[in-house]
């Protein structure tokens, strides 16, 4: 379910036609995105980056899928802005249920990636949507490697209280992007 942008040719202001118009009959059809990725082009297209830039630069595997977990352009989409400002008078329950699949789908999607090892650190050059990116040497800390999968950190605090129930990882020599878990009884 998608908005229909009515102008904004050649960058213009434009407006939409928010899909979602009715709760009952419309949130029903909803569904939660599905993520894919295909591994062994992301790892062809790795291994060509190190050819050509052999020696000036290390390419590296890294995701970012968001540069906010914001829900409210979405929500603005679906509804329109007008239509979710009444809706907080008029339609409270619904747009609580609106908003609830949303929080939804946003949490299933960290789930998905923390569990294929599809989250990145971002305490480099990656813009982390405030404004600024995110330089320091303060993080990772030290004991990174044994408290938190590498690429699961900027997951959900509920995400890794299971994951570190679960699991002790490090960094794997056969493959520097994904960590090497073993089960908590070693």
């Amino acid at each position: 379910m998608h908005e229909t942008r009515i102008g904004g040719e050649d960058g213009g202001a434009y407006v939409w036609d928010a899909p979602l118009k009715d709760y009952a009959r419309d949130l029903p059809r909803l569904r939660f995105p599905e993520i894919v990725v295909d591994h062994a082009k992301s790892a062809q297209a790795l291994a060509l980056a190190q050819e050509t830039f052999d020696g000036l630069l290390k390419p590296r595997l890294k995701t970012a899928w968001w540069w906010t977990l914001g829900m409210t352009w979405t929500l603005v989409n679906l509804r329109g802005l007008q239509q979710m400002m009444l809706d907080m008078i008029d339609n409270p329950d619904g747009l609580h249920r609106l908003i609830a699949f949303l929080r939804d789908g946003h949490l299933r999607k960290l789930d998905f990636l923390e569990a294929n090892g599809l989250l990145s650190l971002n305490n480099d050059d990656t813009y982390v949507g405030s404004g600024g990116f995110g330089w320091s040497h303060a993080l990772p800390q030290p004991d990174f490697a044994a408290t938190c999968a590498p690429l699961t950190c900027g997951a959900s605090p509920r995400a890794r209280r299971r994951w570190a129930s679960r699991r002790t990882c490090s960094p794997s020599s056969s493959s520097p992007t994904r960590p090497r878990c073993l089960s908590a009884s070693g």
